[in-house]
């Protein structure tokens, strides 16, 4: 069945498609089942719409389902849709029955038509398609609204009655704002929270806008437009240097912040203003302040009292005028040069200028008048000190002043010093006499033993120049040896003998009880020496005319260790001035072994060990003789520590023998370098050990050459930092 809706009537009318067969029941217009008629139907469905007699055959049929008002039937070999029941005929005034059955059948035609709907406020309708039944009308909010009850759609029904209800449609809503002021603004107007309200705002003064903005409107998603506004302080711009002026405050170049200036010193504000404080136009307020020299009053030109106005550079603050007395005047009173200050007066007084002169002066010693230009008012006298003296003191031009009395102190000249001698040997060289330092002082040398003046000069005198005359004396070995003649050579005794015992040659005997001596040719008041010397008994006595052609060495040694005999050395003062002593001690070593000339010597080390309780330690334990486990020199913990004596005048070392400490640290000794040299500057090795050493161990360093030195350094060498101690060395030297 289809239905017609042109117009403002309905058709309803049943439709026969021939495509499909089924079997149906029908009703009659008087609402009986009508006769069995076959109908046919095309996909399953036919249309109906016999309102309100609800015998709609719309939906699926044959394989699927029956619509309302039709129920399943088994007839033939299917399915159909049978008719369930029939209601009450339609009320259709002008429905009529066409017989015999055919394609249509005419149920007969009526009006349906729904009333006009009113204005719905703050809507729009949006879609229309009548006012005739199952007509509709769609409405939509208008923008910023949102529908709060009602229907936005509503359809023209079978009873002409709109369904649903009418939309009502109100503005939407903005979350409230913050009232207070947000980051220094405040609000100025508001028209509300709703849709296209607005809110405005305003930075507060001296403020401006940084970011967000200053208004606001309601939007139709609920949000406000952009974003809060954030406002800042405004900031004036820097301010030019004002010349004469220095800032005396300042709070700061933002809003309200001002700069206070003062004048300089002399300087006076002649415009402008000395405060400025930044405005909310971000101008700074008042204009530049302008500083000017103050000015003093003008002084007269015209000489003053014998003065003259010889400059002047105006009469502005700190400006000068300069005075200048007429000749042979001098200032009395006032001031010579004036200034003009920052209270607008000049300084000190004007100058009142008198003539001058001084009285002479007294003779000076060893100098001479060399210039004088008067005694008057600022005349000089200049002086110069005689040849080999210069000016120790006072003052060599003196000036008239004017107080009548001459400047400076009077010059006092003394003799030229020339720099000091060397007093230690010089190059095998001693100092013999000595007058002084000063201009034509002398200084005598003398060559030490067994050698004589290869350069230089003996005696040297000091010039005018402050230098000495000739070049420091340079002694070298005399290879001839000769021994002074006529000569007198004390040996002293401490202890007074009668029996002294004959020297002989060296023999080896089993005990050191021989004096011995190497002679070529030795006399004495005695009588010649030979191979023995009988009857040398000297208690203080006098050895005269003692010579030879080579050194001799004559050693006096003990002959009997139970008797005491002390030792005495002949051999180490053959000259003029040098006497020898006879003093107790150890014997000597045999003729080629030397002698120990490092006892009692001045010593050092690298570094100083504090010793614990019951230890004595220190670089002179190193050459006192002692061997005790617990006297020796220690130094601290090193890598190369070393330890040096001064023998106190140059010898030719032999050896060096030492004594490694007794304690259960001897292994620390592993490698030990003997050094000799001159000085500390000029030092060689002459021989080394090799260890480990043992505790008490006896170490002899042997120089295969003779070196001839001063000084005499052992070091010691480790792989890792350790100590260096040995109880004594002895130095073996000729």
């Amino acid at each position: 069945m289809g239905s017609d809706t042109s117009g403002l009537t309905t058709l309803v009318w049943l439709t026969v498609n021939v495509s499909y067969r089924r079997d149906w029941k029908m009703c009659d217009i008087n609402g009986n089942v009508y006769s069995e008629v076959e109908l046919v139907h095309e996909d399953g469905c036919f249309s109906s719409n016999i309102s309100p007699w609800s015998q709609a055959l719309v939906g699926k049929c044959a394989n699927h389902s029956c619509m309302e008002g039709y129920k399943f039937a088994l007839k033939g070999d299917g399915i159909t849709c049978k008719l369930a029941y029939c209601i009450g005929m339609p009320n259709v005034a002008t429905a009529l029955l066409h017989e015999p059955f055919g394609l249509y059948r005419d149920l007969g035609r009526e009006i349906v038509a729904c009333p006009d709907l009113a204005p719905v406020n703050f809507a729009t309708i949006t879609a229309e398609t009548g006012k005739n039944y199952q007509g509709t009308i769609t409405y939509a909010c208008n923008r910023g609204y949102e529908l709060m009850s009602g229907d936005l759609t509503r359809q023209c029904q079978d009873d002409k009655a709109w369904s649903g209800s009418p939309p009502v449609c109100e503005a939407v809503v903005c979350p409230d704002l913050r009232i207070e002021p947000i980051n220094f603004a405040t609000i100025t107007a508001e028209t509300g929270k709703n849709y296209q309200d607005t809110i405005t705002y305003a930075c507060n003064r001296g403020y401006e806008l940084k970011s967000g903005d200053l208004t606001r409107q309601c939007q139709d998603d609920k949000a406000w437009s952009g974003s809060p506004p954030v406002c800042e302080i405004v900031a004036c711009p820097d301010l030019a240097p004002v010349n004469f002026a220095t800032i005396t405050a300042e709070t700061g170049k933002n809003y309200q912040g001002t700069i206070t200036y003062a004048c300089n010193r002399g300087y006076e504000l002649m415009s402008g203003d000395l405060t400025r404080q930044c405005q909310d136009d971000k101008a700074w307020s008042g204009s530049p302040p302008v500083c000017e020299a103050v000015v003093c009053p003008d002084l007269r030109i015209e000489p003053i009292n014998f003065a003259t106005i010889t400059d002047k550079t105006g009469t502005s603050y700190k400006d000068k005028v300069t005075y200048a007395c007429i000749t042979n005047y001098v200032l009395k009173t006032g001031d010579l040069t004036r200034q003009c200050f920052a209270d607008k007066t000049w300084s000190g007084s004007p100058p009142v200028c008198k003539i001058v002169a001084c009285p002479d002066l007294t003779p000076v010693n060893f100098a001479t008048i060399t210039a004088e230009t008067g005694k008057n008012y600022q005349g000089t006298i200049t002086y110069a000190c005689n040849r080999g003296y210069e000016l120790k003191s006072g003052d060599l031009t003196r000036q008239c002043q004017d107080d009548k009395a001459w400047s400076g102190s009077p010059p006092v000249c003394e003799a030229v010093v020339c720099p000091d001698l060397r007093i230690e040997p010089i190059n095998f060289a001693t100092i013999t006499d000595k007058t002084g330092t000063s201009y034509k002082d002398k200084v005598t040398y003398a060559c030490i033993t067994n050698y004589v003046l290869k350069t230089g000069d003996l005696t040297r005198q000091c010039f005018a120049d402050k230098t000495w005359s000739g070049s420091p004396p340079v002694c070298s070995k005399n290879t001839e040896d000769i021994l002074t003649k006529n000569s007198q050579y004390h040996v002293t005794v401490t202890k007074k003998q009668t029996n002294f015992p004959k020297i002989t040659e060296y023999k080896k005997k089993t005990q050191s009880d021989i004096l011995e001596y190497n002679r070529d040719e030795l006399r004495s008041n005695c009588g010649a020496v030979k191979t023995e010397i009988f009857g040398i008994s000297i208690h203080e006595g006098v050895l005269n005319n003692l010579s030879g052609q080579k050194r001799p060495v004559l050693r006096l040694v003990r002959t009997d260790l139970s008797t005491g005999w002390s030792e005495a050395d002949l051999s180490s003062g053959w000259s003029n001035r040098l006497s020898t002593g006879l003093v107790w001690g150890r014997p000597v070593l045999r003729t080629g072994e030397g002698s120990i000339v490092s006892q009692i010597k001045k010593t050092g080390q690298s570094t100083i060990y504090d010793c614990e309780y019951g230890f004595v330690c220190g670089a002179e334990k190193g050459v006192d003789g002692i061997k005790e486990p617990k006297s020796m020199f220690h130094t601290r913990v090193e890598l190369e520590p070393f330890w040096w004596v001064n023998l106190g005048q140059v010898y030719k070392v032999q050896k060096v023998i030492s004594t490694n400490q007794m304690d259960n640290y001897g292994h620390r000794l592993t490698k030990m370098l003997l050094h000799v040299g001159i000085d500390t500057s000029r030092m060689n090795v002459c021989g080394q050990f090799i260890g480990p050493a043992v505790n008490g161990q006896v170490i002899v360093i042997r120089c295969n050459t003779l070196p001839e030195g001063q000084i005499v350094k052992l070091t010691s060498f480790h792989t890792a930092p350790e100590f260096f101690h040995l109880a004594e060395v002895e130095v073996y030297a000729v």
